[in-house]
Parts: structure tokens; sequence; C-alpha cells
């Protein structure tokens, strides 16, 4: 009865998640967990991807999370399991991504009394969710579990949501009769609402149970701006403020939203300092300025000058270093884009307006205006419709000097002798976009390989569809979040560029990868390990010099060996006509290929 129960509920929630818009499950097997895997490869509706290593699953999760919001499951069995989905859990809370955590877990009968396998899971993710919920799959009452389910998927379903967990208590049997398993998903799902099941007089410290089912956290409300209405304080910091200037962190590649914003920059007279991965830094006049827009081409508007952050800002030298800071800056994209700001203009505590599609918490912020909306291109448009003699002389002389001092993309010479050059990471990303199919998905790593691709990158790259794992800025889970993206669309292909350090933390999930079908190539620049060190100012201060090994830890791993040890074709270039070759393979490619670059 028991273990029929549970498999009514799960069948009737897989069912109610898969009409919630759910449409991938990732699950590492196990044992607890069994009664929701077995219910899952049931509905047509879901695509089951099994990863036994649960780290790699949760970065795959955020991966689809990227691609396609509030469509993925990540499941996983009782005890230290979900722990491994912290880090992932903690990129996605920071991107807002919303993705849902479903972790099995004990009865409450069986915690704190030295049940094996069994520890407090409810909390495991605290502030990096938006909402957790915890039910007793058999022992709740149909109107709680209900109740639970609804608040999960509304929760998970609105707009820049964090991911949501949502842990499962199962009993013994997990696994439901016959005739359960057999039976219609109408009568399970009748069986499961009209049935509720009491505790027993030999159940142990069952009251516990009680105060699980009610222990729900719902998110506080937050203050919301329709996007109708402009905030006066914005429209006036942006056009009365002598300095001020427009950044743009990490964004989707959505044509939109970038119209919106060069609409915005444009009517306001700012310039506009993107990121790489914000897809604003394209040349292409019929993305970004299509017929029938309201401003001139971006490219030659004096008003608009969009120029990629060079985030290596150290000394006299670096890019916008002798410009005076802005008196207003406007961020807009993931969190955080300050990466990319000279220090020298985070230090003088300008204001800073934020249009977030979330609100953000920012004890440092002193005053920082901070605007949750729910459409982020129709909020921008109404700022920037609510421009209104937008032309002050203090703006107009830091645009100039903002375009003749501000950072610039260092330009590449087209030299003959360059073809049998060393390779170099500036060679292998010069003209990358035209070896590779329009539209085609490009992750970035971090920490080196992405400061370089802001400096290098050219007009080519236009063509492709940047992403980067940069909300938390960690260099973990880099393989399995390719998989995540691979997984979500995996007809349109795939790059992964990251170091051999970022590599090493994360070659476990090449397990996983190497079962995928479909063009992926996973690039791995080996250059001996944490040479980003080597650009900070500890490589250039003479009495640390000295210190730089302690922070290269080079991996000394044999990465094609380990590719062909998981039946990957690795490749190993040593002059860009080589380079040019394994790139355009990637069109056709029909699994996944390593490349492994020495320098």
């Amino acid at each position: 009865m028991l273990g029929d129960l549970q498999w009514a509920r799960a069948r009737w929630l897989i069912a109610t998640l898969c009409k919630a818009g759910i449409r991938h499950l990732i699950f590492s097997p196990g044992s607890r967990s069994a009664p929701l895997v077995l219910a899952a490869r049931l509905d047509a509706r879901l695509r089951l991807h099994a990863i036994i290593d649960e780290r790699t699953a949760g970065f795959a999760a955020l991966g689809i999370a990227r691609e396609k919001p509030a469509s993925v499951a990540v499941l996983a069995t009782s005890g230290s399991a979900p722990g491994h989905w912290l880090p992932a859990v903690m990129e996605a809370s920071a991107t807002a991504r919303s993705m849902l955590l479903l972790s099995a877990d004990r009865p409450a009968s069986l915690h704190f009394r030295g049940a094996n396998q069994t520890v407090e899971q409810r909390h495991l993710f605290n502030d990096f969710v938006d909402l957790r919920e915890d039910i007793d799959l058999a022992l709740a009452s149909p109107e709680h579990v209900r109740a639970c389910i609804e608040r999960v998927i509304r929760v998970l379903s609105e707009p820049a949501a964090r991911p949501v967990h949502l842990n499962l208590r199962l009993h013994k049997p997990l696994e439901p009769s016959e005739a359960a398993y057999t039976a219609s998903l109408d009568v399970l799902c009748k069986h499961a609402a009209q049935t509720s099941l009491t505790p027993g007089p030999n159940s142990p410290r069952l009251s516990r149970v009680a105060v699980a089912n009610g222990a729900s956290q719902t998110p506080c409300p937050a203050k919301e701006a329709g996007a109708a209405h402009a905030p006066r304080e914005l429209v006036e910091a942006l056009r009365s403020g002598p300095r001020r200037i427009v950044v743009v962190g990490p964004l989707g590649p959505d044509p939109a939203i970038a119209n919106a914003i060069l609409r915005l920059a444009h009517r306001f007279r700012v310039p506009i300092w993107a990121h790489r991965s914000s897809n604003l830094t394209a040349s292409r006049r019929d993305m970004l300025a299509p017929s029938g827009a309201d401003w001139t081409d971006a490219g030659q508007s004096p008003h608009v000058a969009v120029t990629p952050t060079i985030a290596l800002h150290h000394g006299p030298e670096a890019p916008g270093a002798n410009l005076e800071p802005p008196s207003h800056i406007l961020t807009l994209g993931s969190a955080p884009v300050s990466g990319g700001l000279p220090p020298h203009w985070l230090e003088a505590e300008p204001f800073i307006g934020t249009i977030s599609l979330r609100q953000r918490t920012d004890p440092d912020a002193r005053g920082a205006l901070h605007w949750l909306t729910r459409d982020l291109k129709a909020s921008l448009c109404t700022v920037a419709a609510a421009a209104i003699d937008a032309y002050t002389p203090t703006q107009e002389a830091w645009l100039r000097a903002y375009q003749d001092q501000g950072p610039k993309p260092t330009r590449l010479a087209a030299a003959a002798s360059v073809r049998r050059a060393r390779l170099t990471t500036p060679l292998l990303l010069q003209g990358l976009g035209d070896l590779l199919p329009n539209g085609t998905r490009v992750l970035l790593g971090n920490s080196l390989i992405i400061r370089e691709v802001e400096r290098y990158a050219d007009d080519s790259w236009s063509k492709l569809r940047l992403y980067c794992q940069r909300g938390l800025s960690g260099i973990d889970g880099l393989v399995a979040g390719a998989l995540g993206h691979h997984l979500a669309a995996p007809e349109v292909p795939l790059m992964l560029m990251l170091g051999d350090v970022s590599f090493a933390h994360d070659c476990g999930a090449l397990a996983a990868i190497a079962q995928a079908r479909g063009p992926i190539l996973v690039v791995v620049l080996d250059n001996g390990g944490g040479r980003l060190f080597d650009r900070l100012p500890l490589g250039s201060t003479r009495h640390l010099v000295s210190h730089l090994d302690d922070f290269h830890t080079p991996p000394r791993l044999d990465v094609c060996a380990l590719a062909q040890a998981h039946r990957l074709e690795a490749h190993t270039p040593s002059s860009l006509s080589s380079w040019h070759k394994v790139v355009r393979t990637l069109a056709t490619a029909r699994s996944p290929h390593v490349c492994v670059i020495t320098s």
C-alpha cells in the first residue's frame, strides 16, 4: 500500500512537472530516488539523461538552464549525493538561472537515529535557492502535496528565478507492485489525490513529519516596477549626469534586448562598455540595427560607442586609466559586471543604477537604484522613451574623451608569416567566426581565456553566440556545463574553450560528454597552468614574482590520452593551418572531439 501510494504520487508529480514545462531530467542513479526515475521513464515528454557523477549532473543542468530556463530538473538519491550540486547551484543562483533540484530523502522517522545515508537535506542550499519545499511523498496529505508542487511551479516559472529545491521523503518499499506499475496514469492520479495514510503506532519519531511538511519557505515578494513605468530617479540620472556610461555584463544572444540597449544608449548619448558574452559587440548591422529603427546606424552614431571590456586593468597603461571616473554607471546583464571596470572607477563611488530581472541585495551599494522588472526589453524601451533633452556639454566632452582614451580591441597583423608562427591564443581567436557555422555556440572558460577573447576577438566573432559561466567566476564545471548546452540543443555546433587547470577541475565530466552525439569541440589551452597570475600584479611585483610557481600549479595531465581513454578523438594542432582544419570539422562532426593547444 505504501509503495503503491508513493508510486501514484510519483507519477502524478512527474506528469505535473511536465505539464509545467520541464522537458529534461538529469539523474544520477540511486536506490532512494528509483520511484521517480521509473515514473519519468514512462512520460514521453521527458528527455532523460543518466550521469553517474552528481557534480557533473549539476553543471549539465546549469548548461541546459542557460539555453532553456525552467525546463530542467536534476535528481539525486539521499545522503551526500545532492551535496555535489552545490557549486552549480551557487553559479545558477548568481546568474538567476532556474532549475529544479529534486533530492530523494529518508523518511523523518529515520532522521537523528543514526540511520545509514541519512542527513538533514532541507537546508543544503539555503540562500542559493528561491524556494525550498519538503514533502513526505507517502504520508503527507494530498492537499499539502498539491500546494507544495503548485508553489514550486509558480516560483520556478517566474522571470529570472533562481533554483528551486524540492526534498522528497520516500519510504520502503520503493518499488511499486505490478498492478500499480501497469495502471493508467488517470487511475494513479485519482488514487494519489484521494488516499491519505495515517502513521502507524510503531512509527518512531513520526511527529517530525508534520513539522517537516509545514516547513516550506515562501519567497519574499520583491518590489516591482512595471515595464510601462520608468523610475524617475533612473531617468534623471541618465539625463543629467555629467559623465554617464552603460556597462553590459553577460546576456543571452537576444537581438531584441541588444536593440533595446542600443536605443537607450543613443537616446541618452552614452557609450556602452560591453562584456564579450553580452553579445553586444557584434558588428553585423542586420542584427543590431534592423530596418525601421529610429536611431542611426549603431556603428556610425557619434552617440553610441560599443567597446569590449578589457578585464586586465593594472597600471597607468590600462584602458580607461586616464579617464575621469563616470558619475553615473548603469549596469545591465547578469552580475557581476564590475570585473570589467577599472578599480579607480569603483573607488570613486559613483552612482550605480541597476535594471535587473530580479531584486539584488547589495549592502555596499550606498544609495544605488535597483529596479526589478519582468520584461527587460520593454523596460529599457520605456526608459529610452523618457529621454528628454539628454544633451549636456559635459556629457559630450566625456563621450569624446571616452572614444579617444577608452578601451579598444587589439588588432593583429594579417601577415603571411603569421600562418607559420607558433600558435598563440590571439592567433587562435583571429577569424574564428569565419571558420565556424553562423550561430555556433562558444562557451568561454575562466579566467585567462575570457580575458584573451575580450582583448583579441575580431569582428568575425559577431557570427557566434557567446556564453560564459561568470556569475561567480569559478573555474569548475565547465566541461559539464558545455554538455548541458549540447543536451538542450544537440543539433547546434558547440565549442568549449578552457584552460588546462579548468579542464583538470572537471575532467571527470569527459565520461558523460563521451556519451553525447553531435558537433562538440572541447579546446584545452595547455599553457602550464595558472598563467593568469603572470598578468596580475603578482606577476610584476619584484619581491613576489619568485612565488609565481606556487600559483601556476600545472596539472601535468596527458589530455589526449585521457580523451582517448574515453574513446574521444583528440587533436594536437601545431600550426595555424592545422588549427583551422580542426575547427572546420566541427560543422560536420557526429561525435565530440578534444583539441589540445600547447603553448
